[in-house]
């Protein structure tokens, strides 16, 4: 949570910096900002979304999350277009963008800690010192893996 919301930090600090800059170099100064801050999001997402949800349901929960996320791909272009076409600058959709950003910081700040119940259904949830939500695996995979990987046994043969 604590990366995730650095890294949204980082880029709602770099996006209305792009309004005012006025050469290369500073775009560059300004981007080495923004990336580590874009790039930081892109592994920590799937994990948290393990974390809070378990693996059982990740595809679904993951892909619910990607098209959001592709809404905003599809949508926020279009948008800052407009508001270029109407406006004659980008300074407004920098900002905008930076804003859409800086809301989730908090958001990230405000979730639950890990092993809180945070489905509501008595159990914790994601990793809970050490172990994994009970639905995360099924039971009879569990079971399953003890059978399929537990030592083997001695034979005793009396002679």
């Amino acid at each position: 949570r604590l990366i995730m919301a650095f890294s949204c930090g980082l880029v709602a600090v770099g996006m209305p910096m792009l309004a005012f800059t006025t050469g290369l170099f500073p775009t560059m100064a300004v981007l080495l900002l923004i990336a580590p801050g874009f790039g930081g999001t892109i592994p920590v997402r799937p994990a948290i979304l393990a974390d809070y949800f378990g693996t059982k349901y990740f595809g679904a929960v993951n892909g619910g999350m990607v098209f959001v996320q592709t809404l905003g791909a599809f949508f926020g272009p279009w948008l800052v277009g407009w508001v270029v076409d109407v406006t004659g600058h980008y300074t407004l959709g920098w900002f905008a963008c930076a804003a859409v950003t800086a809301l989730a910081v908090p958001l990230d700040l405000l979730g639950a800690q890990e092993g809180h119940d945070r489905l509501g259904d008595g159990q914790p949830t994601g990793r809970c010192h050490g172990r994994s939500h009970p639905d995360a695996v099924g039971r009879d995979d569990r079971q399953r893996n003890r059978l399929r990987y537990a030592p083997p046994r001695e034979s005793r043969v009396s002679s």
